[in-house]
């Protein structure tokens, strides 16, 4: 096979992520070329990126490099170090190709570049920034191919603006986007800002939206074979499928999530896939697993993840870790996320909590059977299959949604058709509830004037 030149690879890569040829069949192209030409380097480089093979692509570029200081070779070893979660390395490489590159439409794209590593490293306002000067350049110029950098820059302001809680605007910058690569016709680009919008939907609370954005999505980066993009994908959705209550759905996806992150060897997104496991261990009510998950998380993502999802692990973690009994105690989760927050983002919108806050919320609801056989409470869940009585009883106030129940009525629905007298069914009654108390139910079981209710604070799901 002869050489090929840059420009002939690009238009490969091109092809490539328009889905003219399979990642496959490109790889076989690349595999066959001349190790020792610099170009070739960047070629391989460039297309072990975009295969989702970080660290080879790693290697091609510093070889590149070393042959010969570039303000591409530079631009792409930021990119791919901000992918494997080296953020100021990324900042370095960014700012170095900015610094070398003479064409004013890629110092431009540089600039914008820069933006994603300082949002990379929490610096989210002089982010914002460096992505509304790139654009600015950009709309002013008339080169054919800055339409097409115009989309990729809406994509990082988009980024940059829902990780400061401002959803609707990201909303904005992201449907732009969308439509700038649907018209250029760059199917990766376009798998990553479907991506994007189901993300920000999720967020926002639209499940159905998200689902719909993040199927499509999945769909694109098979096709293209972005194997680092579908994992931080799978990750996304199988968070979403965990809050939406179809664990069944969430698990898998989760599981696949962790084998392409540890494949592609990203610290980064390997601790987003810890920290959406451990949020489906704790729906389902298995503390001890989603303990050891966030410390898996806190562990991958320690100089890679970004601050805000580390302050969520460790608000998370430490109230797994020192789990509070007491009314007061349910909103731990909540404060903790909170405090996390605004604390990163003190004179930014901290709308940003939102979101936390909306999962901290979903995984401190109490979820009941409806015949009263299993209940999920401070993310413990307990079995009371075995135990009709207290099944029964539970089954009663769940149903009666905070209001209060007499204990007559509890002891008809718990132990139907038998006649008691009085004296003894009360006891009943009251020996049920105990043990209940016993279980697990002691900040949510009230006794009242006339009986007994669930604390009606507590957001109650009843499961069929």
């Amino acid at each position: 096979m002869k050489r090929l030149t840059l420009p002939e690879a690009t238009r490969l890569l091109r092809a490539c992520a328009a889905g003219e040829i399979s990642a496959a069949e490109l790889a076989g192209i690349l595999a066959a070329l001349e190790p020792k030409r610099k170009s070739n380097k960047l070629a391989r480089a460039h297309a072990m990126r975009a295969l989702g093979r970080l660290e080879e692509a790693a290697r091609e570029a510093k070889q590149a490099l070393r042959a010969r200081e570039s303000a591409e070779a530079h631009g792409l070893l930021g990119a791919v170090h901000r992918a494997l979660g080296n953020p100021k390395q990324a900042l370095f490489h960014k700012q170095r190709a900015h610094a070398l590159e003479k064409d004013p439409l890629l110092a431009a794209v540089a600039l914008g570049e820069i933006g994603t590593a300082l949002a990379a490293l929490g610096r989210l306002a002089e982010a914002r920034n460096h992505h509304e000067r790139a654009l600015g350049t950009l709309r002013a110029m008339r080169h054919p191919d800055a339409r097409r950098h115009e989309g990729t820059q809406l994509s990082y302001l988009g980024v940059a603006l829902h990780r400061a809680g401002s959803m609707a605007e990201a909303r904005r910058a992201h449907a732009a986007a969308l439509a700038i690569h649907r018209e250029t016709k760059h199917r990766r680009l376009e798998g990553a800002e479907l991506m994007h919008l189901g993300y920000v939907d999720h967020q926002l609370g639209r499940f159905a939206e998200a689902a719909r954005w993040f199927d499509e999505a999945l769909g694109v980066l098979r096709e293209v074979g972005d194997r680092a993009l579908e994992g931080v994908l799978l990750s996304h959705f199988g968070a979403l499928e965990a809050e939406a209550g179809r664990p069944e759905r969430a698990g898998p996806m989760l599981h696949e999530a962790l084998a392409i992150a540890r494949e592609t060897k990203s610290k980064r997104h390997e601790a987003t896939a810890w920290l959406h496991v451990a949020q489906h261990h704790l729906a389902r009510g298995e503390p001890s697993e989603a303990r050891a998950c966030l410390e898996r998380a806190k562990k991958s993502g320690d100089g890679t993840a970004e601050p805000e999802q580390q302050a969520w692990v460790l608000a998370l973690l430490g109230d797994v870790a020192n789990p509070r009994g007491g009314s007061d105690a349910s909103c731990a989760i909540e404060d903790a996320a909170t405090r996390a927050a605004i604390g990163l983002f003190r004179g930014e919108d901290t709308s940003l909590v939102s979101s936390r806050i909306r999962i901290a919320r979903s995984l401190r609801k109490m979820r009941i059977a409806r015949n009263g056989t299993w209940f999920v409470h401070r993310g413990v869940r307990v079995d009371l299959t075995r135990r009709g009585p207290l099944a029964r009883s539970l089954a009663k106030l769940a149903a009666a949604r905070g209001a209060s129940v007499s204990w007559r009525e509890v002891l008809a629905a718990a132990w139907p058709g038998e006649r008691v007298l009085t004296d003894a069914g009360f006891a009943r009654v009251r020996n049920a509830f105990f043990q209940l108390r016993r279980l697990g139910l002691a900040d949510a079981l009230q006794t009242t004037a006339d009986g007994y209710r669930l604390d009606p604070s507590l957001a109650i799901e009843i499961a069929p």
